[in-house]
């Protein structure tokens, strides 16, 4: 594992600082080899830049993950023989992923430039096998940590997931100010956080602050000390505050759902205790009341309500898809093992009764030269991050290419966050290939208005580059973006390195996800990988429920699953590698800490040193 982390590292392609980072923390786990239950849930919601690498199939975070892993077991972290629910469903679901993964993989592709770069190819499987992978690795290192002091474990891990949030709210708050503007919820714009895996739309930001948030209080209640209450009710006011401006039905109501449960439990707890009653009921109480106030202005402005108005129309799109899902799974799938993992989108692409498709990219080698092809659909930006300077000129430069008659080459630059587009440079190049050449063509642009003027922080800028006439196909290669002083600050411009710096998004988001939790699972795993993950959630939810009445951790694992899970009812979620590993390593943290409780029969166990 360590091997293969620092090949992770080799020839990354953003720069050094993220390397540095991965070193730094890499310090930080040797000396302090329990510290991985602190930084891993962390560094989960920042440390992806795939946005800036191109790559899509491995991010920074499943570098720490390896890190994590190799420095806890070298350094000879024990394991025990502690007795923990739920493994005869978590086995079956992890057998279940594994003859998914076989299934989606095969046939095998070629490993070529267009192996590890779109999420059609085969190898998707093993992207969204990962992260359910990552979390299994871990079992018998939360299991010593849970055996060796609980107390201490559920602390590093309540720590680890309140830092994780925090940082992820100063993030949308960022978001928020650069975007759209903090007290601006009349225009259409829905944050998206820093999950570059929503650049095909999903629920990622609700569903993790959704899963992340409960451990606020559990926070606050670990502490007990009087500064901790202010704090801890301003981290959920924000939590809620990013719930709201996700402008997601779905994990608004999740959000509200949590709260109560969380409310009338630590309540219940409060009484038990009977220590701090009236002043801890008060926080509670006031946490409610600060969240309702967050929340009322933003429910109240034009946007909340047109989403509301549409919620009758939506159900029904919905609805229509789930029903397209199943059709395709018929046509693509086994209904026993399903159509494998990751395979939703290509299954999509060749089985859906919708009438459109989202466009395609593909690298393309002919001899030694390497270029992109763009084809035709709904659409699919193809794009790069660029430093650009408000109020300057640059040029464009590209070959092109088309065995169409016609075709035409959208390439806007625009100030862009993930999904949404602000000031930008139109240019459209209509053209033709007379006998298949290659033409080479040239665009002036403007930086008018990028800034924007007087914000105090600097948006990002991208060039993008799509097709949307459909049945078309376009060639682009040598694309250069240059700057007064004739210098190219676009990288690899000639595709040789594939998908290095570039990404992608696109605002046909169906195409690429279920849209539901169990029917996700369903059409990747069949019947038994949902038999396994229901048996395994009956297993987890019943075993926290019966400690939810005197265990803190308990009670905010089951609030936290609980709001995930209805976000589930309207997005696939585990979709998302990061978003996967965490739900999956929670709930075997769960499985774990259930039987190292206090409040659990506790049976014998003995100690082994871990190889």
């Amino acid at each position: 594992m360590s091997v293969a982390a620092l090949v992770s590292l080799l020839g990354y392609p953003s720069g050094w600082w993220p390397v540095l980072l991965l070193l730094a923390l890499a310090g930080v786990l040797w000396k302090w080899p329990h510290s991985w239950l602190v930084i891993v849930p962390a560094a989960m919601p920042l440390l992806d830049f795939s946005y800036l690498s191109g790559r899509l199939f491995w991010s920074e975070f499943d570098t720490l993950l390896l890190m994590s892993l190799a420095i806890a077991y070298a350094r000879g972290q024990k394991t025990s023989t502690v007795h923990s629910y739920g493994r005869l469903p978590l086995a079956a679901f992890a057998v279940s992923v594994l003859v998914s993964t076989v299934i989606g993989l095969l046939p095998l592709a070629p490993l070529d430039l267009n192996a590890f770069t779109h999420y059609i190819s085969p190898y998707n499987a093993l992207r969204a096998a990962k992260g359910f992978v990552f979390a299994l690795a871990f079992w018998p290192l939360i299991k010593a940590q849970w055996h060796e002091n609980a107390s201490h474990a559920s602390r590093r891990l309540t720590f680890g997931m309140v830092l994780g949030l925090a940082s992820e709210l100063i993030y949308v708050l960022w978001e928020r100010v650069t975007y759209s503007g903090l007290w601006n919820f009349d225009t259409d714009y829905r944050i998206t956080g820093s999950f570059p895996g929503m650049h095909i739309g999903g629920a990622t930001i609700e569903a993790y602050i959704v899963l992340a948030a409960p451990f606020v209080w559990l926070w606050a209640w670990q502490r007990r000390q009087a500064w901790a209450i202010p704090v801890a009710c301003g981290l959920y006011a924000l939590a809620a505050y990013s719930v709201m401006v996700t402008f997601s039905r779905g994990g608004q109501l999740a959000f509200a759902v949590a709260t109560l449960l969380l409310l009338v439990g630590f309540m219940r707890l409060l009484w038990q205790r009977r220590a701090g009653l009236v002043t801890g009921n008060i926080a509670l109480l006031t946490t409610v009341i600060v969240v309702g106030l967050v929340a009322w202005p933003i429910v109240s402005g034009k946007f909340s309500q047109s989403r509301l108005a549409t919620i009758k129309t939506d159900i029904g799109i919905r609805s229509a898809h789930w029903q397209d899902a199943l059709h395709i799974l018929s046509q693509a799938g086994n209904l026993v093992f399903g159509a494998g993992l990751g395979t939703f989108p290509a299954n999509y692409f060749w089985y859906s009764s919708a009438t459109t498709r989202p466009a395609l990219y593909a690298f393309v080698r002919e001899g030694d030269n390497v270029f992109l092809r763009l084809g035709g659909g709904e659409s699919l930006y193809f794009e790069q991050v660029v430093p650009v300077k408000p109020e300057r000129e640059y040029r464009i430069q590209l070959n092109l290419r088309t065995k169409n008659e016609s075709a035409a080459l959208t390439v806007p630059l625009c100030e862009k966050a993930l999904l949404y587009s602000f000031t930008c440079a139109w240019n459209t190049i209509k053209f033709s290939s007379p006998n298949g050449q290659w033409i080479h063509k040239e665009i002036r642009v403007k930086t008018r208005h990028f800034g924007p003027p007087g914000s105090r922080f600097k948006r990002q800028v991208k060039l993008s580059m799509f097709n949307q006439q459909v049945g078309t196909e376009i060639d682009v290669d040598n694309i250069t973006l240059l700057d007064a002083a004739g210098h190219n600050i676009i990288q690899n411009g000639d595709f040789k390195q594939g998908m290095q710096h570039w990404f992608f998004s696109t605002d046909s988001h169906l195409a690429w996800h279920a849209k539901n939790l169990f029917i996700h699972i369903l059409f990747e795993q069949g019947w038994l990988g949902l038999a396994s993950f229901l048996a395994l959630l009956a297993t987890t939810m019943g075993a926290l429920l019966r400690r939810a009445g005197k265990d803190p951790l308990a009670l905010t694992q089951f609030v936290s699953f609980t709001g995930f899970l209805i976000v589930g009812l309207v997005d696939s979620l585990i979709d998302d590698p990061r978003l996967d590993f965490l739900f999956f390593w929670l709930l075997i943290i769960a499985l774990i800490s259930g039987a190292s409780s206090p409040f659990t029969h506790k049976p014998k166990t003995r100690l082994t040193r871990s190889v």
